[in-house]
């Protein structure tokens, strides 16, 4: 049976996604499973990601619900059940561990305060398709979503206000959008085959990569500015490491 795989690292531990329904959270350090997690009342999941600090994980599943686990007690931190009206497509951490972010097929994306256990905001009637992923600006500012609508949004998480909506910028389906390390930029990626970078700051195309790639691409963004964020050497932005230039 083929089985749908993804690693994330979050300190210690890895964790992994089945189509058998069971998610598995592996210890590096002593080389064994540290537990295996199959609820017989959720669907199977989508997407998994650590928090920050690797003490929750979180899991997207096909019925539209949103489960944060905790690692140290294997039980649930909290469920969100069928907070989408269908599969969730990639679940985010902020870099301060404070919210989730969650996309859907639905076209919409989940804000979710931890802490608090509730829906921060709901964002919707933006995008007229699916939501391909979404992604916190490293200092929780911004939230940027990609779509097969074409379109990238960026969105102010303070006040709930949409920052900017990018309509023209790809000719095909957004598949990947990410903030480099500092907040300054903003890398797209569609499936016409080109990667755009926007300075947010002036909302403009920084640079444009074009006939880079044949057929549908994704990227993940890593830009260096000599004005970095902190002077950290590497950053962990809920599963995805940053390792900064000396």
């Amino acid at each position: 049976k083929r089985q749908y795989q993804r690693r994330v690292h979050g300190g210690n531990f890895i964790a992994t996604a089945s189509q058998d329904g069971t998610v598995q959270i592996l210890d590096v350090g002593s080389y064994t499973v540290h537990h295996t997690f199959k609820d017989a009342d959720s669907d199977i999941t989508t997407w998994i990601s650590f928090s920050p600090f690797g003490k929750h994980l979180a899991m997207g599943s096909l019925d539209g619900s949103v489960r944060i686990l905790n690692i140290h007690t294997q039980s649930f931190y909290h469920v969100y059940e069928k907070v989408h009206q269908d599969s969730v497509l990639q679940v985010i951490f902020s870099l301060d561990g404070k919210y989730l972010a969650s996309s859907s097929r639905d076209n919409s994306v989940k804000i979710l305060d931890v802490n608090e256990k509730d829906i921060f905001y709901h964002f919707k009637g933006f995008h007229i398709t699916t939501v391909s992923k979404a992604i916190f600006s490293p200092d929780t500012r911004y939230i940027a979503t990609a779509s097969e609508d074409k379109t990238v949004m960026v969105i102010n998480v303070e006040d709930k206000s949409v920052y900017h909506h990018f309509t023209d910028i790809h000719s095909l389906a957004v598949n990947s959008v990410d903030f480099s390390s500092d907040g300054k930029y903003l890398a797209t990626a569609s499936e016409d085959q080109t990667v755009r970078v926007i300075e947010v700051a002036s909302k403009s195309t920084y640079y444009l990569f074009d006939n880079i790639h044949y057929g549908a691409i994704t990227c993940t963004c890593l830009l260096y500015t000599s004005d970095a964020a902190d002077d950290l050497l590497c950053v962990d932005l809920g599963g995805r490491r940053i390792i900064k230039k000396k």
